[in-house]
């Protein structure tokens, strides 16, 4: 588990890549606290963007339905997804195989994102979509079911993308 230092130096690094590039090609530097936000957030999007693409991400769900608890958080650690908390519907942390895993970028600069995930005692579909310019996702579609309870249960969260290793959440001890 680290924390979000490591996350705040990578955006640091590659906003400052964004000011040397902007002041090579003749583009001024940004002249407001609102251009310097805009320039954030960019980074922000082309990061997540990257580790969507290479299955290193996590989701720290985000919204006014789920309550904050650190436990909650869906990823990938070690090539395999880690569910837990809201998003493993129950109290143990699910380590699942992933198959068919397919990255999308659309003409407009979204992102989209559907794999297929299998455990000991769950598997399920997930579709999740980033519109261009955040780290913000909507995860559209969620269908999991428990092996000795088969009845599926689709959901719709919200949360921000981090690299996997970068997201501050607590670990579940008991594993399935």
């Amino acid at each position: 588990m680290k924390g979000k230092c490591s996350f705040l130096a990578y955006s640091l690094c590659l906003m400052s890549m964004f000011f040397l590039l902007s002041t090579v090609s003749g583009f001024s530097q940004p002249q407001n606290k609102k251009d310097s936000i805009e320039i954030a957030r960019k980074a922000k999007f082309e990061i997540a963007k990257e580790v969507l693409k290479s299955k290193t991400f996590g989701i720290l769900p985000d919204d006014n339905r789920t309550p904050y608890d650190r436990k909650n958080f869906m990823g990938f650690e070690n090539n395999k997804l880690v569910l837990q908390g809201v998003f493993a519907k129950s109290a143990p942390r699910h380590v699942c195989e992933v198959k068919n895993y397919i990255y999308k970028l659309d003409d407009n600069g979204n992102v989209t994102v559907t794999f297929d995930f299998s455990g000991r005692v769950t598997t399920g579909k997930f579709k999740i979509v980033m519109q261009k310019g955040d780290n913000y996702v909507e995860i559209i579609e969620t269908i999991g079911f428990n092996v000795n309870n088969p009845a599926r249960t689709p959901f719709k969260l919200y949360g921000e993308v981090f690299p996997s290793d970068s997201c501050n959440y607590m670990v579940i001890a008991n594993e399935l």
